[in-house]
């Protein structure tokens, strides 16, 4: 495994603020030649010489459709190696209504 996590939950997140999510490389790992977030509300900034992955992510709004205070989502990374090889890292978080 090339990350210490593949999955972080970061809990509760109320919609419209900004938080930080950091992934950990490990040892050994091949070089990164990209990175790519799922989504717009998420940027994906890889620092080579820490090997760490820092995440941007700002809550999105909960859609007016549905009926709830709160809405769990998901966001996915892709993790480009050198050689071609892929890999997804991902977190989670239950968005709470303002």
């Amino acid at each position: 495994m090339y990350w210490q996590e593949k999955t972080k939950d970061i809990g509760s997140v109320i919609e419209g603020s900004k938080t930080t999510i950091v992934f950990h490389g490990n040892m050994g790992m091949p070089g990164v030649e990209s990175v790519q977030a799922s989504c717009g509300c998420t940027e994906a900034l890889y620092d080579k010489k820490l090997n760490i992955l820092t995440v941007k992510f700002k809550a999105p709004a909960i859609p007016k459709h549905i009926n709830s205070n709160s809405y769990i989502i998901s966001k996915k990374i892709n993790i480009y190696y050198d050689g071609g090889k892929m890999d997804q890292l991902s977190f989670k978080c239950t968005i709470i209504r303002k």
